[in-house]
């Protein structure tokens, strides 16, 4: 009998092998990286769709030249306050006095330089050496007698508010050093000298940050202070240098001020608190999420420079500006804590210990 062929027809048909795990777990890793990257640079391409917006609005106005250099011409003084700020509060503290530091640390140099007739020079140590001294002090009441630095320096900033007025005589001081202001004002490129050193104070504290030990110190010193000090950090000392260095700064930004607006108001320290703040809190939401950075807190200046400059040549009234600049705080502040949130990242707390 012949041999039967052994039928195969009704085999059942052979699966297709499953699609690697790698291939899945790659589409997601893409999928996350791609999701960070809008994350990290949100906040950049926000700022460059406004000031497209306002260019097409605004044609006549807004896109010119002089308006540009007058847009951060006005940020100068923010921008150094932003930056010297960001010291403490990359610490998880909070400095308060900034403002009246600058506002009287310029009055300081006016004077030493309208009623005593100093030497630039003397009067610009003079300004900074005073900025200094306050952020010595806020230093020794947070760091060694143990206060909150939110209440701690709420009160400095009110008895160095006094100080200014008790310096200027209540009054504006004016005829400020002609040579200086004008040399403030005049840079390459129509760009003021003032623009300049708040540029370059940018690039000094982005070195900083991303680039020494004493950057990723204060990082670690804001994540959990009894963490650093487990990790062999010195906690004290270098809370003390960041307090000072901001003090310094907070000194400097006062000579940018007095040389941008050629005179010494000791009024003005309110108007310098909120825009300064809000900025530094909006740039944890770009480039290092749920971190104070150098380079996101330059991107959240300009962003809101550009929305206040539109608002602005729109001819909306002055209060507008107060309103929005309390109003982008809180914004600054929620969106921070959302994206810090949303990215799972708890190494260092945005919020600030009070």
């Amino acid at each position: 009998m012949p041999d039967t062929e052994v039928q195969t027809d009704n085999a059942a048909p052979k699966k297709a092998d499953p699609p690697p795990l790698e291939s899945a777990a790659t589409r997601i890793g893409s999928r996350g990286r791609a999701v960070a990257t809008m994350q990290r640079f949100g906040l950049l391409g926000f700022m460059a769709l406004i000031f497209v917006l306002f260019a097409i609005l605004q044609p006549n106005t807004f896109p010119t030249q002089d308006n540009l250099l007058l847009l951060i011409s006005s940020q100068s003084v923010i921008v150094v306050l932003a930056l010297a700020v960001s010291l403490t509060l990359r610490l998880g503290d909070l400095d308060l006095s900034f403002g009246a530091v600058a506002t009287t640390s310029g009055i300081v140099f006016a004077v030493c330089d309208v009623q005593h007739h100093w030497p630039v020079s003397a009067c610009i140590l003079m300004a900074l050496l005073f900025g200094l001294l306050v952020g010595v002090v806020n230093a020794f009441m947070v760091i060694t007698i143990g206060l909150s630095s939110f209440v701690a320096t709420l009160g400095s900033m009110t008895v160095v508010e006094g100080i200014g007025y008790q310096l200027a005589h209540s009054q504006v001081v004016v005829n400020v050093n002609e040579h200086f202001v004008s040399r403030m004002a005049d840079g390459p490129g129509g760009i003021a000298v003032a623009v300049l050193i708040g540029w370059a104070l940018f690039l000094v504290m982005w070195l900083v940050y991303e680039r020494t030990p004493f950057g990723r110190y204060l990082l670690y010193i804001g994540g959990g202070r009894r963490s650093a000090e487990l990790l062999g950090i010195r906690v004290s000392l270098i809370r003390y240098i960041a307090y000072a260095a901001g003090g310094l700064l907070y000194g400097l930004a006062g000579v940018v001020l007095v040389g941008t607006v050629a005179s010494a108001d000791p009024t003005v320290g309110g108007q310098y608190l909120l825009p300064p703040l809000a900025a530094v809190f909006l740039g944890t939401t770009a480039i290092q999420i749920g971190r104070f950075n150098a380079l996101g807190t330059m991107i959240a200046i300009y962003t809101l420079a550009i929305v206040t400059s539109g608002i602005q040549l729109f001819g909306a009234s002055a209060w507008v500006t107060y309103v929005f600049s309390g109003g982008a705080l809180i914004v600054a502040v929620s969106l921070a804590r959302f994206s810090r949130w949303h990215s799972g990242d708890d190494s260092n707390d945005i919020s600030v210990t009070p």
